[in-house]
């Protein structure tokens, strides 16, 4: 996590899925080995789903594995997971259709 946090930033949010297989070979984030690890992830998971929600959705492996992560985390104890997992269950407002041009 302090890889994707400090230099791997470029690898996210598609690493998002190798986490969540990561952590679910290991059990959980509160069994990780030191507390930074949840809150690199939270700072890490609050960029893409509060800035960039459609890139997370778009994908359904991606939506699955940020949704466990968030998951993982509220489970441990996470406040700001909670409210991250809030804001991403909620649906996205439909975007009107453009119109090609004839």
């Amino acid at each position: 996590m302090r890889f994707l946090y400090t230099i791997g930033q470029r690898q996210l949010p598609d690493a998002f899925i190798e986490v969540d297989e990561l952590l679910r070979r290991v059990g959980d984030v509160a069994s990780t080995s030191k507390w930074e690890t949840a809150c690199y992830l939270e700072y890490l998971l609050g960029r893409f789903v509060y800035a960039q929600p459609f890139r997370l959705k778009r994908d359904a492996r991606l939506r699955d594995a940020v949704l466990r992560l968030l998951d993982a985390l509220v489970s441990s104890g996470s406040s700001a997971a909670y409210r991250m997992r809030d804001d991403f269950v909620t649906p996205l407002p439909s975007l009107p259709p453009t119109v090609a041009p004839l």
